[in-house]
């Protein structure tokens, strides 16, 4: 094991004792507040708003990336720590139970939304970009069009010189009946993000397949069709597993924002009515 996963091993392990500790505290402190005249739920409640105004920041420090307040990637651990906690008040503020009025329910589903959308991507921050480094060279999200195009004009010019110079059209009525729907747009979109190659594989076999009726020449220029079609799948792997990573955010970040302001509505009727 290298000294910075070693390092990193021994960061996160601190810092999860820490963010339990933290929580146990909270726990304590609902636990001794419970015994006294002191409103518990008004302890929990303005905790779990503070921690939703620091879990906020984040996206806020995303956006101004240029300014000196530590790395996107110990924001991240941060954001993550703090969440944690964030579950534990929480749970401590509804008392384990389902809320039952409109606005209380409606909070309680705006909080479980953003937790586990929360959760789901954390995962894909930790997992995702292993995974892009084991398949093909990463390629910057907007130019994955432009490189598909590519790929797609190469192996049309291909599918033409095989009809050029053997007289037959059997690879290109192949490209054109199966290989180019598959060039023209990304493909196998589930199957990528859950790590399945089976549709590769099938089209691959296919193409092996149609060998047997080629000569010579005809079997070199459709192994480079077959080499331009493992490269497109490479891309949309890439496509698949970028594209999750920057969607998550999508549901993540408008449900943060409104599960802040049905917070601060439902701060104004608790001290409305108290």
């Amino acid at each position: 094991m290298g000294e910075p996963v070693k390092a990193f091993a021994s960061r996160f392990r601190r810092n999860l004792v820490a963010t339990g500790l933290l929580a146990c505290v909270a726990l304590v402190l609902h636990a001794a507040l419970s015994t006294t005249l002191t409103n518990e739920d008004f302890f929990t409640g303005w905790l779990l708003t503070g921690s939703l105004g620091v879990l906020a920041l984040y996206n806020v420090r995303r956006r101004l990336p240029f300014l000196p307040l530590g790395s996107s990637s110990e924001w991240l651990q941060f954001h993550a720590y703090v969440g944690i906690v964030a579950v534990v008040l929480f749970f401590l503020h509804v008392g384990f139970t389902v809320p039952t009025g409109i606005l209380d329910l409606t909070l309680a589903i705006g909080f479980t939304l953003v937790a586990g959308s929360g959760i789901v991507g954390l995962t894909l921050a930790r997992r995702l970009p292993q995974r892009l480094a084991r398949r093909g060279e990463e390629v910057l999200y907007d130019r994955i069009p432009i490189f598909r195009h590519r790929l797609m004009e190469r192996a049309e010019i291909l599918a033409l010189r095989a009809v050029e110079e053997t007289g037959s059209s059997t690879i290109a009525d192949n490209y054109a009946d199966r290989l180019r729907p598959f060039f023209d747009s990304p493909r196998n979109f589930i199957e990528h993000a859950m790590e399945v190659t089976r549709s590769r594989h099938k089209l691959l076999d296919e193409m092996r397949d149609l060998e047997r009726y080629l000569n010579d020449n005809e079997k070199a220029i459709l192994g480079e069709i077959a080499d331009l079609a493992r490269t497109k799948d490479d891309l949309d792997y890439q496509y698949t597993l970028q594209t999750l990573m920057r969607r998550w955010q999508f549901l993540h970040v408008p449900c943060t924002y409104a599960l802040i302001l049905l917070v601060l509505l439902h701060i104004v009727v608790v001290h409305a009515f108290a």
